[in-house]
């Protein structure tokens, strides 16, 4: 009875605990968006240009940051500019580019969850690190149309 009498602010407001265990201090996510902002060879992290963005979330009193697109495989990019977790991710000196990331996005006390991707048959050729005669994998062998014009079918 007492829910039915609290502002749609006030609902909004309440910690969320997650079936995980994760509270959430309030219900407000700032929802993942791709920044294409990483680049080759490797498609670390870009912390320095990540520090700004990922500050200005973390401080803005959100119950929850989802991070923008981290592909799963270097060969499969959904654009060029995606975060990678690739081979080397877990040596240094990328291993403290992730590990900055995570600092920066989480000081203001807000969780954060990293959003892992793979484009699929949406990878283009020459946004990941494969030959040019490599075809995206997806699990249909059904092709994507997304018009008639030559530009559509490249």
């Amino acid at each position: 009875m007492a829910e039915a009498r609290k502002t749609a602010i006030e609902l909004i407001a309440q910690p969320l605990i997650l079936p995980c265990g994760l509270t959430l201090p309030n219900r407000l996510v700032k929802c993942p968006m791709q920044e294409t902002l990483a680049n080759p060879p490797l498609f670390d992290p870009p912390v320095e240009t990540f520090e700004n963005l990922y500050s200005q979330w973390a401080g803005a009193n959100y119950g929850l940051i989802i991070t923008g697109q981290v592909q799963v495989d270097i060969r499969y990019l959904s654009i060029a500019g995606d975060v990678v977790c690739h081979d080397k991710a877990l040596e240094e000196p990328h291993f403290s580019k992730w590990k900055r990331w995570a600092k920066i996005a989480q000081s203001g006390g807000t969780p954060c969850i990293v959003q892992l991707a793979h484009p699929g048959r949406m990878s283009p050729a020459g946004a990941g690190v494969r030959p040019a005669d490599m075809p995206a994998i997806c699990p249909s062998s059904v092709p994507v149309k997304l018009g008639d014009s030559w530009l559509d079918r490249m």
